[in-house]
C-alpha cells in the first residue's frame, strides 16, 4: 500500500495523548506516576514503526496493521516512565479512528486484558501453550504485530464517511458520491429546482 493510503501519528500526537491520559488518571486510584518521557530515541522508535517500508510501500500496509505496530512499539519499548500500555491503547484507538475504524462490541476488561498480554508477549498465544515461556520468547515483533492485528480485526468497523461531511472538512469532492449515500432507505432531501449531484 503506499504511504499517503494509511494515516500515521507522528510523535508529537502521542505526547498530547500521553499529556492528556496523565491528567485524566491523576486524581485516580492509579496515577500515571512518575509521568514523562524515558527515552525519547525509543519514543521515537515506537512512533516510526508505522512508517516502515520500501520503496514507496508500507511494510504495515493495512490501517489496523499499522495501528497494531504503533501498539506494540509503544506498550513493548517503554518510552515513558509510566503508562506506557494506558498510551499505547489510547494511541491505537486514535490511528484506528483517524483511518476511519471503529472498535465495538469489545469491553473495557478485555481491553485491559489485551494491554496487559502484548506488554507480557503473550497475545496469541493459545492457553496451552503459554506454559512454554520458549514459544513467546522466539517469537518476533512482527509475529507479535500479527498478533495484535488478528485481534483487533474482528472488533473494527470500517466507517464510510458522507461525501458532503468531507466536503465540509476540505478534502474536496468525491468521485461516484451516488454509490456513497447513505444505505438503508435513508435518502438525502432534494431542494426544490436543484438536483442532488
Amino acid at each position: 500500500m503506499p504511504l499517503a493510503d494509511v494515516s500515521v501519528l507522528a510523535v508529537d500526537d502521542v505526547l498530547s495523548i500521553y499529556a492528556a491520559i496523565t491528567q485524566d488518571f491523576a486524581d485516580s486510584s492509579d496515577p500515571i506516576s512518575p509521568a514523562g518521557v524515558r527515552d525519547h530515541g525509543l519514543l521515537e522508535s515506537a512512533v516510526y514503526r508505522q512508517h516502515t517500508g520500501f520503496e514507496g510501500r508500507l511494510k504495515y500496509d493495512h490501517p489496523l496493521l499499522s495501528a497494531a505496530s504503533l501498539a506494540y512499539g509503544i506498550c513493548c519499548d517503554h518510552p515513558f516512565h509510566n503508562g506506557n500500555k494506558r498510551a499505547a491503547l489510547v494511541s491505537m484507538l486514535v490511528h484506528v479512528d483517524r483511518n476511519d475504524y471503529v472498535l465495538s462490541g469489545v469491553d473495557q476488561k478485555e481491553l485491559y486484558d489485551t494491554m496487559l498480554a502484548i506488554a507480557d508477549h503473550r497475545l496469541g498465544i493459545r492457553e496451552e501453550s503459554r506454559t512454554r515461556k520458549a514459544e513467546s520468547a522466539h517469537r518476533s515483533s512482527d509475529e507479535e504485530v500479527q498478533a495484535i492485528y488478528r485481534w483487533l480485526r474482528p472488533y473494527a468497523g470500517k466507517i464510510e464517511r458522507r461525501w458532503y461531511l468531507r466536503e465540509a472538512a476540505g478534502e474536496g469532492p468525491r468521485k461516484n458520491r451516488q454509490h456513497r449515500l447513505p444505505r438503508r432507505g435513508h435518502r438525502h432531501p432534494k431542494v426544490r429546482g436543484q438536483t442532488h449531484p
